[in-house]
């Protein structure tokens, strides 16, 4: 993603020290990834999904949270010729889980040669939120910014934890989900808050909450959760 303003700029305002600027700039990413996730989707929920995320671009309102409104707050330019990201919003290329990354470094690096004084951002999740990468690219030179990577995970660490449950049993809620469609049967995979507040992992093959999983509103459902020789398993409350 090129943006014609200072490097230092977007990263400190983007990524560090405007909490309002990164929840845009993840709602926006997170946009991008449901319209190509659910492009060619065949489920009730991926075409649902997609619609959503299709007139949500398309949308000229003004809300807070509305396409056009977090492009003004980010400095980008909803009909900008370049598009939001400089692969074609493309994630793999049928390569290993990171070479997308190489691949937008590479073009940004094309893009920052052919029009000298630009800057080019490229993001890379790691896999896991906790794992994320930032680079800005120029050929204009600028001092280093250091991380303060060594503070934030000190102020992580000073965080309340949340006790893991190991054997799970009884009410519980769904904190976030995954379901597996590629497996023999359809299976949704559970991480949940019991009513002790401990944490845990489950998988469920319960018709009713697997339907919930693929093609409804899940979190924060009520379920219940028993702990058997093979794992937790979960079933809708």
């Amino acid at each position: 993603m090129q943006n014609p303003n200072s490097p230092t700029r977007i990263f400190h305002e983007v990524t560090m020290f405007q909490p309002e600027k990164r929840l845009m700039l993840a709602l926006l990413e997170g946009a991008v990834s449901d319209f190509q996730k659910y492009a060619t989707a065949s489920s009730g929920r991926g075409r649902r999904l997609f619609a959503e995320v299709n007139a949500w671009f398309g949308s000229t309102s003004h809300g807070v949270l509305d396409f056009e409104s977090i492009c003004d707050g980010l400095g980008l330019a909803p009909d900008d010729p370049r598009g939001l990201t400089v692969t074609g919003g493309l994630p793999f290329f049928g390569g290993a889980g990171n070479n997308y990354s190489m691949h937008a470094i590479a073009e940004t690096v094309q893009r920052a040669r052919a029009n000298p004084g630009s800057y080019g951002f490229v993001g890379a999740n790691g896999g896991i939120m906790s794992k994320y990468s930032v680079g800005v690219y120029s050929t204009e030179p600028a001092e280093w910014v250091p991380d303060n990577s060594v503070a934030l995970c000190d102020e992580v660490k000073r965080l309340p934890e949340v006790p893991v449950t190991i054997k799970a049993d009884g009410p519980a809620t769904i904190e976030t989900y995954s379901v597996r469609y590629d497996w023999p049967i359809r299976t949704g995979i559970i991480m949940g808050r019991l009513d002790d507040n401990g944490r845990f992992l489950a998988t469920s093959e319960d018709e009713n909450l697997v339907a919930l999983l693929s093609d409804g509103e899940p979190l924060g459902a009520s379920i219940v959760v028993r702990a058997t020789e093979a794992g937790n398993r979960a079933t809708l409350a």
